[in-house]
C-alpha cells in the first residue's frame, strides 16, 4: 500500500481467497462491484508496511535455518504453476506459493507450505499475537522448529486467540484447496506465526469433533459465494443488508455503510446488537435506536439491558446519570488536581504530560524525550517516576483515562529495573494516588457512543486542536519528527496537552451540571425514561 491509498479492485469473477473468508459479506460486495475510491488513509498504511516487514524478517529467520529443500517463489512469474510443480516434486518448504481449485473459484496465497510425513501443512504468518486465553487449543513449536508438529489433547493448556478466527478460517481454507489437489495433511492441521517474543509457531487442529474448523470455512465459503454470484446479477445492491460489527471500524467502506445505517437509525449501531439481533427485533416492530430505547428492562428481546441503555444514551443525546435517584455525582476535587497523559512510538515513551490544576488555575508542564537514542527512555522514567512520587500527597489526585499509563509504566519499570521512590510497585503507587477517570465515567455514566476519551469527551464540550487526533496517528506524527520535521514537535505536544485538558473539561462539564442540589443533578437518569 502506498501513502494515498486506493481501495483494492478484485474482479467482480476472481476466485475466494482465504483473506475473505469469515469477513463481511457486504464489503466483499463493495469490493468487487462498488466503484473504487480514492482514499488516502496512513494508519492503515503503516499498519500494512509493518506486516510486509514482520512477515520478511519470520521468512529470512526461516530460511536461514532450515536444513530440507525449499523453493521461494515471492517474487517471479506463473506462480501457480510453479507451486503445483513444487507440490508433485514434494519440495519440503514452499515459500510464496499460490493454489487454487480445478474450477477456480478458491484461490490461496499461503505463506508458508511446509511438508510433514502426512502431506502439506499451510502456516499463515500474522502482524498481531495470536496466543491468549480463550479460543482452540494449539500446540506451539519455536521458530527454529517450526516444522514439527507438536501433539494436541486435552491436556494442550495454550490456547490461540478467540478473536483471531479469521486467521483459523485462512488456513482452514488453505487446507481444503489442498486437500482437492491432493497434497494436504491428514488430519487436517494449520499454523500460525505471530508476533510473539520469541517467535512461535501456533498448529491447530482444523477439524475435531467439537470445533470442526473445516466445516465452519466451508459455510461461510459458500455464504460468500452466494452472496458474489448475487452480485453478478445485480452489482449495484449488496445481497446483505450492512450491519455494525466490530470490524466497521477499519473498512475502506465505513463511511458508505456508516452513513446508510445512520440513516434509518439502524440498532446495529448499538453495542451487543448484531444482525441476528436486529432481526429478532423487526419481528417484534422494533427497527430503529428509538425503538430499542423505549423497551422495558425485562424484555427478552436483547441480550443485555445495557443495550437499552445505550439506545436511550443516543436518543437523548448526551450522557446520562446510571443513578436512578437525584444525587450529586461524587466528583473528586482534590485542592491539588494532575491530569496525566503518555504517547509512546513502537511502546517506548517518549511523552508524559502533566496538567496541574491548583484553585482554577492550570498549567502543561511534560517530561519529554525527542532523541529516541539509546537508554534515553530511561532517563526519561527516571524523572517520570520522581514527579509521580512528588504527586504523592493526600491533596493531591493524578487522574488518567484506562489502564495504559499504570501498565505501560510498570513494563517501564521492570525494563529499566527503576520504581517509583518509596513504592515498591507501580501499580501500589497508582492504587494509593491516582483514578482511573474512564472507569470512574463508566460506572456513573451512560454514554451514547462508548468510553473512549475522543468519544466522550466532545458530549462535554471539548473539541481537540487537531483535526486528526490519535494515538496511532501520533505515532506517524513521530517518524516524520525523527525524520526531520521538528515543526511536529509543536503538533504532538499539542494533541497530548489536548488529552489531559479534555479529562478535565469532563470533571468540569459534569460540576457545571447543577440544578442548584450539587455536580451533576441536572444530568437525567437513564432510568427516567421517556424523558420530559
Amino acid at each position: 500500500m502506498t501513502t494515498d491509498s486506493v481501495r483494492t479492485r478484485i474482479k467482480p469473477t476472481a476466485g475466494v481467497g482465504g483473506a475473505e473468508i469469515g469477513r463481511c459479506l457486504t464489503k466483499a460486495h463493495h469490493d468487487r462491484f462498488t466503484p473504487a475510491v480514492s482514499q488516502p488513509d496512513p494508519v492503515a498504511d503503516r499498519r500494512a508496511r509493518d506486516g510486509i516487514d514482520h512477515e520478511a524478517r519470520i521468512v529470512t529467520a526461516i530460511l536461514d535455518t532450515f536444513e530440507g529443500s525449499f523453493v521461494d517463489l515471492r517474487r517471479g512469474a506463473n506462480v501457480y504453476e510453479r507451486t503445483t510443480q513444487a507440490l508433485n516434486e514434494r519440495v519440503e518448504l514452499i515459500v510464496g506459493g499460490r493454489i487454487t481449485t480445478a474450477d477456480g473459484r478458491l484461490v490461496g496465497a499461503p505463506d508458508i507450505l511446509v511438508l510433514t510425513p502426512d502431506g502439506y501443512a499451510p502456516i499463515e504468518i500474522k502482524g498481531h499475537l495470536i496466543i491468549g486465553h480463550e479460543g482452540p487449543r494449539c500446540a506451539v513449536a519455536p521458530l527454529a522448529d517450526f516444522h514439527t508438529i507438536p501433539p494436541i489433547d486435552e491436556e494442550t493448556p495454550v490456547r490461540f486467540r478467540g478473536n483471531r478466527k479469521r486467521d483459523l478460517y485462512q488456513v482452514a481454507h488453505y487446507w481444503r484447496i489442498l486437500d482437492g489437489l491432493g497434497h494436504a495433511i491428514g488430519p487436517a492441521m494449520g499454523g500460525v506465526i505471530g508476533t510473539e517474543d520469541p517467535p512461535l509457531c501456533a498448529w491447530v487442529a482444523l477439524d475435531t469433533e467439537d470445533r470442526s474448523l473445516v466445516a465452519k470455512t466451508s459455510d461461510r465459503t459458500d455464504e460468500l459465494l452466494n452472496a458474489l454470484e448475487e452480485g453478478l446479477a445485480d452489482p449495484s445492491t449488496p445481497s446483505v443488508d450492512p450491519f455494525w460489527r466490530g470490524e466497521c471500524g477499519g473498512c475502506v467502506w465505513h463511511d458508505l455503510c456508516h452513513a446508510q445505517l445512520t440513516e434509518r437509525n439502524d440498532p446495529t449501531l448499538l453495542q451487543g446488537i448484531d444482525a441476528a439481533s436486529r432481526a429478532t427485533l423487526a419481528e417484534a416492530g422494533i427497527t430503529t435506536i428509538e425503538g430499542v430505547a423505549g423497551l422495558s428492562a425485562d424484555t427478552d428481546l436483547v441480550r443485555e439491558g445495557s443495550v437499552i441503555l445505550q439506545a436511550r444514551a443516543r436518543t437523548f443525546g448526551g450522557l446520562l446519570r446510571r443513578d436512578a435517584s437525584d444525587r450529586p455525582v461524587d466528583v473528586p476535587s482534590p485542592n491539588r488536581q494532575v491530569d496525566f497523559d503518555i504517547e509512546t512510538y513502537r511502546g517506548r515513551i517518549y511523552l508524559a504530560g502533566f496538567l496541574e490544576t491548583v484553585e482554577g488555575s492550570t498549567s502543561f508542564d511534560p517530561v519529554v524525550d525527542w532523541s529516541g537514542a539509546e537508554g534515553s527512555e530511561r532517563r526519561l522514567i527516571g524523572e517520570l517516576f520522581d514527579r509521580l512520587a512528588a504527586y504523592a500527597h493526600a491533596d493531591t489526585k493524578v487522574f488518567y483515562w484506562t489502564g495504559y499509563e499504570p501498565t505501560t509504566l510498570a513494563r517501564a519499570a521492570a525494563t529499566h529495573d527503576l520504581q517509583i521512590p518509596g513504592y515498591d510497585t507501580v501499580g501500589e503507587w497508582f492504587d494509593a494516588h491516582a483514578i482511573d477517570l474512564h472507569r470512574w465515567t463508566k460506572d456513573r455514566f451512560i454514554s451514547p457512543f462508548g468510553y473512549g476519551l475522543k468519544a466522550v469527551a466532545p458530549l462535554c464540550g471539548f473539541t481537540w486542536r487537531d483535526d486528526d487526533p490519535g494515538g496511532q496517528q501520533s505515532e506517524l506524527w513521530y517518524e516524520d519528527m525523527v525524520a526531520g520535521d521538528v515543526e511536529l514537535k509543536d503538533r504532538l505536544l499539542a494533541y497530548n496537552e489536548d488529552d489531559v485538558e479534555a479529562q478535565l473539561v469532563i470533571r468540569r462539564w459534569i460540576v457545571e451540571q447543577d440544578t442548584g442540589a450539587g455536580p451533576g443533578t441536572a444530568i437525567p437518569s437513564v432510568m427516567a425514561w421517556p424523558l420530559d
